[in-house]
């Protein structure tokens, strides 16, 4: 004969379910909640750490631009002294004995950073800012890239200006400034020298149009603006200020 014994447990009735599963999920919600808020946190600070970065190095190059611009313009009036000298004489067709204008040293300008925005995008930090900041970032950096190019552009036109003139006689150490010179040119040499330091001054003045550019797009973003508009007059009031003599 078998033995019935009651349940050492109470019955569960749905009651019992219900609470029981409303007790996991709220401890899932909770769980999940806690893990959210700290990656929220996380990245609020990698935010934060990216936008102060990104500060740092526009203030820097505020400061790297207004040098090179400085020293672009030295380079600029040596070379249009030159310019305007050889330029007397371009209808002349006998060779002709000139004495140019003292030369500066023609400091190599130096170059801006544009990393801090660089690195951001190639590891996915850029994502963590909102859409308007991410705009205005890209700007900042496409100025930069433009800034760049002119350099290379002017250095390479100074590159081009001191092999010819060395093979016309005038020996330029572009880093050493130098008296008047006087040399002997034929009409074909005073061509050629024209030619490059048209070209160059040239290039010095888009080179310092730029600096400006990208010093007014850095400026915009230490006044906190919030939108690519917003850039604008800042960028437009160092372009006039670099166009001044």
């Amino acid at each position: 004969m078998l033995d019935v014994h009651p349940p050492h447990a109470p019955t569960h009735t749905w009651r019992d379910f219900f609470i029981h599963i409303a007790t996991i999920c709220v401890g899932l919600l909770i769980a999940i909640g806690l893990e959210q808020s700290v990656e929220a946190y996380h990245h609020h600070l990698q935010r934060e750490e990216l936008i102060a970065d990104f500060r740092g190095e526009c203030r820097r190059n505020i400061e790297i631009s207004q040098l090179d611009i400085r020293l672009l313009r030295n380079d600029r009036t040596w070379q249009q002294a030159w310019l305007s000298t050889l330029r007397q004489y371009a209808q002349d067709p006998r060779a002709v004995t000139v004495t140019l204008p003292s030369r500066s040293a023609s400091m190599l300008i130096q170059g801006t950073s544009g990393a801090v925005w660089s690195i951001a995008k190639s590891n996915d930090k850029a994502a963590l800012l909102p859409e308007n900041l991410s705009e205005i970032y890209d700007r900042v950096e496409h100025e930069n890239d433009q800034a760049y190019r002119k350099a290379d552009i002017d250095t390479e036109g100074l590159l081009v200006l001191t092999d010819l003139a060395r093979a016309d006689g005038l020996e330029i150490a572009p880093l050493q400034p130098s008296g008047p010179v006087t040399v002997t040119l034929s009409p074909t040499q005073r061509t050629e020298l024209i030619a490059a330091l048209s070209h160059l001054v040239g290039a010095a003045n888009n080179c310092i149009r730029w600096f400006a550019i990208l010093q007014g797009a850095s400026e915009a973003v230490l006044a906190d603006v919030r939108s690519r508009e917003a850039m604008y007059p800042y960028i437009q009031k160092a372009a006039l200020q670099s166009a001044a003599p």
